[in-house]
């Protein structure tokens, strides 16, 4: 390097300059969306910097390429917390995304989950509609023998859906037919299920 490019970094110039690199720089670091600025917004950070550096100091002789130095000594850096930003930034996301398909439960589970408390309804599940709650078109579960009865704990709507609404229960939901399914049990235990009797009791007599 020349000479008078040494002499420089000890010029007022250079030393206002490396003060508010600095300061952006603490700014970058403390800051967690780094990444939502764009590249060229870098660019007009660092021109301003530069222009101010330059005009703290007019009578100091600055050649170009000096100028130049600097310019890509700031760039550099404003690239390196654009780097950490973005890397930070698809950490984040990707740990978002894995957290949400980690909690996502099967209708199985769900069901399982909801009725730890009453296993013989675990099985009823099961014989009702194989733990099925929405058919392959996304609609709810209905019977294959022509009954009104919907969604994974098979209950007639013919019969139930307007006494669950007035509960406040939408039999057509996974949550409002299992909720309902709760009621039904702690009223009349398991009578509302005796079409598939045979099915669930062979599955609570094999547990038990």
């Amino acid at each position: 390097m020349k000479s008078g490019s040494a002499g420089f970094f000890r010029t007022r110039s250079y030393r206002t300059f490396r003060r508010i690199n600095n300061m952006l720089g603490r700014l970058l670091q403390g800051s967690t969306r780094v990444s939502n600025l764009k590249h060229n917004h870098w660019l007009i950070i660092g021109i301003i910097a530069l222009v101010t550096a330059l005009v703290s100091a007019p009578t100091q002789n600055v050649d170009a390429m000096q100028f130049e130095l600097l310019q890509s000594t700031y760039v550099a850096e404003a690239a390196e917390h654009q780097f950490i930003g973005d890397e930070r930034e698809e950490r984040k996301e990707s740990t978002d995304e894995t957290t949400e398909s980690e909690v996502e439960l099967t209708t199985e589970e769900y069901v399982r989950a909801y009725f730890s408390d009453i296993p013989v309804m675990q099985d009823i599940a099961w014989c009702e509609s194989r733990f099925r709650h929405y058919d392959s078109t996304g609609k709810p579960l209905r019977n294959m023998q022509g009954s009104s009865a919907i969604g994974v704990m098979q209950i007639m709507s013919s019969l139930h859906q307007e006494p669950a609404q007035r509960l406040g229960h939408d039999i057509t939901t996974l949550e409002g037919n299992m909720a309902y399914a709760r009621h039904l049990y702690e009223r009349n235990g398991t009578r509302d299920w005796n079409a598939s009797r045979h099915c669930w009791e062979q599955k609570r007599l094999a547990r038990n």
